[in-house]
């Protein structure tokens, strides 16, 4: 029988190749056959995530995103509501919560299976499971329901992951002068399946202030890690 070492091992070595074929095969599938395969990944990740995210990968999105949010909110009201894109498992927001006190988090991701690891955990006030293929599903979230989206380890990750398109939605979802805060790798920002000309689009028409690009070691082992900040203003 394989050791829980070695289960461990396997694990860690199929996600990495589970990251490396959606990147290779960008120019092969469509967005929506991407999207079936990205699942079909995040599935067979569900059951060694919590470990073997941190400690195989050595991935620290979820510490920096709540360090990031703390740097803006720390000194303020640990009640400010928040939706976490991406949850996964809930790795950030037991950051969030265990570390910095904040106690009013949502969390929202297309994938069950890591869904109910994290409802598991009680560590959100409530869960919203979306539809990757279909964002007006967001439509079922009211206007300036929240003060604070971040997102560690999701956005830009492929064409299938959430991207610019996600930014309106976002901008209507968090009140005027909230903020978006977003940790992702460095290398998935400069992808060219990253629309940056959608997001300055809405920086240009005063939606938001776009913050200058912080840049941050060891996202993750073998890559360095960007904090994206935008401020909603209307």
């Amino acid at each position: 029988m394989a050791t829980s070492e070695a289960l461990s091992a396997e694990w860690a070595s199929k996600t990495e190749r589970f990251f490396k074929n959606i990147k290779d095969s960008a120019d092969v599938l469509s967005k929506e056959e991407e999207l079936i395969q990205q699942q079909e990944g995040y599935d067979n990740m569900s059951q060694y995530y919590d470990k073997g995210t941190p400690e195989l990968l050595g991935y620290r999105g979820h510490i920096l995103t709540a360090e990031f949010c703390n740097k803006f909110y720390g000194n303020g009201d640990k009640n400010i509501k928040i939706l976490d894109i991406g949850a996964g498992t809930g790795l950030v927001a037991e950051e969030l919560r265990d570390k910095y006190g904040f106690q009013n988090i949502y969390g929202m991701d297309i994938n069950e299976k890591l869904l109910m690891k994290a409802q598991a955990k009680n560590c959100y006030k409530g869960l919203y499971l979306g539809d990757g293929s279909n964002l007006d599903r967001l439509n079922l979230i009211f206007d300036n329901s929240f003060d604070l989206i971040v997102s560690g380890g999701t956005f830009f990750v492929s064409k299938s992951h959430p991207g610019a398109d996600y930014f309106p939605q976002m901008c209507r979802m968090v009140k005027p002068g909230g903020r978006i805060i977003i940790v992702t790798a460095k290398a998935y920002s400069e992808e060219p399946w990253v629309e940056w000309d959608r997001i300055k689009d809405l920086e240009r028409v005063g939606r938001i202030k776009i913050h200058p690009v912080e840049h941050v070691e060891q996202y993750k082992s073998g890559y360095d890690g960007v904090v994206l900040v935008y401020d909603v203003l209307v």
